[in-house]
Formats: C-alpha cells, sequence, structure tokens
C-alpha cells in the first residue's frame, strides 16, 4: 500500500513540475505557447527599406502597405527611403542578421537596373518573401497635336524614318525597355532622349521637346480628362481594370511578349528563416482580405495580389528572363 500511494505522489509531483514547466515556457520565453522551438515573432519593427526618394510607385506603395499591414503583422513596419538606385538598400539587407527584421521592397526595376549592371546584387542573392499586389497601368502616350495618333502612325513612322521619332527613355530604366521592346517587335527605331525625371519627362511631351512617353494611367488621369494628350495603348499583357478602354500593345498588332506589368515584393536576406516568410505571408493575406486596405490600394491604381513560394520564384524567373532577354538591345543602345 506505502509503495502503491509512493508511485501516486511521484506521479503528482511530476505532473506538476510538467505544468509548472509549461507555464513558465509560456509566459517567460520566446518560444511558442504550443511547445515549439519556433521564436515569437515579431517583437519589435521592422524596417522596410525602400531603394527610391520619396514619391513614385515604389514609395507609394510600401507606404500604403506599411499603413495598412501592421493591424496583422503585430507591430510596426517602418518604410525607410534608402537612395541610390536600390543598391544601398539591398547591401544593408545582405550585410543585415537574417532574423526577418530588415527587409527591402522593390519592383521590376530590380531586372532592369541588372541588366545594365547598375546594381552588385540580382534578385536571387535575396530570398523572395511575398509579392504584395501588381500595378498594370503602364501605357505609351504622344501629346494631342502629334502626327502620331494611334499605334499604326507610330510603327510607320519608326520604320520608314527609323531615328527620327523623339522617346523619353532613361539608360537602365524601364522606359528604356519599353522603347527597345517596341523596336525589336516592330523593326523600328526611335531617337532616345535622355530626360532624367517622370516629371521632367511630362513637360518635355507637352513642350514638344520629345514625342512619346511611356508613362501610368495614375500619372496622366489629369491630362487625359483635359485631352492633352493621347493614349496609344498599353504597354502590359491584358487590358488593366482601372483602364479597361485602353487597348494593349498587343491587341494592335505589336507584340511586346509578357509585357511591363510590374509586381511589387518583398525581399529578405537569404537565410530568412520559414517561420518569418510565414508570418508575412499570413498577414499579406490578411490585409488583401481587408475592403479598406483594398480600396485605398486601388485608389493609387494598385491591385493587391498575393503570390508566395513556388509560385512567385517561378513568376520572378520569367521576368528576369525577359528582361535580360534584352540585354544586348539595352547595352547597346545610343542616346
Amino acid at each position: 500500500m506505502k509503495k502503491f500511494l509512493s508511485i501516486l505522489t511521484a506521479a503528482a509531483l511530476a505532473l506538476s513540475f510538467a505544468a509548472c514547466g509549461a507555464s513558465s515556457s509560456g509566459a517567460g520565453t520566446s518560444t511558442a505557447a504550443s511547445g515549439s522551438d519556433t521564436p515569437a515573432y515579431p517583437e519589435k519593427p521592422i524596417q522596410l527599406l525602400i531603394p527610391t526618394k520619396p514619391g513614385g510607385d515604389v514609395d507609394t506603395n510600401g507606404r500604403l502597405l506599411s499603413k495598412n499591414i501592421e493591424p496583422y503583422l503585430g507591430t510596426t513596419l517602418v518604410p525607410v527611403n534608402v537612395d541610390g538606385g536600390g543598391g544601398i538598400a539591398m547591401q544593408q539587407v545582405a550585410e543585415a542578421a537574417p532574423d526577418g527584421y530588415t527587409f527591402f521592397y522593390y519592383n521590376y526595376a530590380m531586372f532592369t537596373s541588372g541588366v545594365v549592371e547598375k546594381l552588385s546584387y540580382t534578385y536571387d542573392d535575396f530570398k523572395p518573401l511575398v509579392m504584395t499586389c501588381k500595378s498594370d497601368t503602364q501605357i505609351l502616350v504622344v501629346s494631342k497635336d502629334s502626327p502620331y495618333q494611334t499605334v499604326d502612325d507610330l510603327v510607320k513612322a519608326i520604320t520608314e524614318q527609323p531615328g527620327t521619332v523623339r522617346f523619353a527613355a532613361t539608360y537602365g530604366a524601364p522606359s528604356q525597355f519599353h522603347a527597345d521592346a517596341i523596336e525589336e517587335a516592330t523593326g523600328g527605331e526611335f531617337k532616345k532622349i535622355d530626360v532624367s525625371s517622370g516629371a521632367d519627362k511630362i513637360v518635355a511631351l507637352l513642350s514638344g521637346e520629345i514625342d512619346v512617353l511611356s508613362t501610368t494611367t495614375g500619372l496622366m488621369k489629369d491630362y487625359i480628362a483635359s485631352d492633352k494628350v493621347t493614349v496609344l495603348g498599353s504597354l502590359c499583357k491584358e487590358r488593366s481594370q482601372f483602364a479597361p478602354d485602353i487597348p494593349t500593345f498587343n491587341e494592335q498588332g505589336v507584340d511586346l511578349g509578357e509585357g511591363f506589368e510590374t509586381a511589387f515584393v518583398i525581399y529578405g536576406h537569404k537565410d530568412t528563416p520559414q517561420y518569418v516568410v510565414d508570418k508575412l505571408v499570413e498577414s499579406v493575406e490578411a490585409m488583401a482580405a481587408d475592403e479598406q486596405a483594398v480600396t485605398e490600394f486601388e485608389n493609387g491604381d494598385f491591385t493587391l495580389n498575393v503570390v508566395y513560394g513556388e509560385e512567385l520564384d517561378e513568376l520572378l524567373a520569367t521576368m528576369n528572363d525577359y528582361y535580360f532577354g534584352m540585354k544586348d538591345l539595352v547595352t547597346g543602345d545610343q542616346f
């Protein structure tokens, strides 16, 4: 009988110690209460490096993301502008600890800069964590008094009088790729004029210093509404929900292949743990189901579109090949 009572007492003590241990683990360590070895994450604010100056689509999009994801992420996502063509932001992430507290946010300018070797890094030097949204509003416009009022007019001019139609382009920027893709598809040739900023390009178009400008519907809304420009077509593969009346170049007989839709992706250190990726994906998906967040992004002409894992890897590989397939054209350009 005494032996039986001793066994019961030992068992009770063991259960008591186990219960205390479980309680202590849940309250006093960063290990999840479920008993797994996964650390609690996040436990402090996260830096989102934006490799551009304030303004522009990456900055605008990054700030919308930072604002709308916070309730689901459980901490502040702090947008930090790091100018320098992307390289400085990438270097900071590459040299940071792979603990999930330093990311950078970029669109497909990641590829265009890589083609002309403006960057020391490529997208596969990092872990693409999650694509948050896309923008498919890239268009080609001319002034209202331009002689090129249709895609056919433009194609005829650059094929029959090569080098006479002035296209606002910046070396290594998406605008140069837009021009080169049209040249490749038509056999024509633009005269590329290097105009630095988006605002300067619009001024140059309206003043007659250039003939053709690749831009976005968002930037041109007021000019379209006031009938100051003519939209020749969309440079994306499919029509945008934000401008369904604008036909694509592909529809009008100029095959641009994959086209110039762009995606916005959070990149992390190559060794970012999977639990960090899982938390980000979960948070972005929750944000994308929030009607207020959807509306705020759509007001900026951005479509929330969550892609991750193998699907994201395949998408980025396809677009990397598309841009690098134009490398000889781009690096051989004369400005």
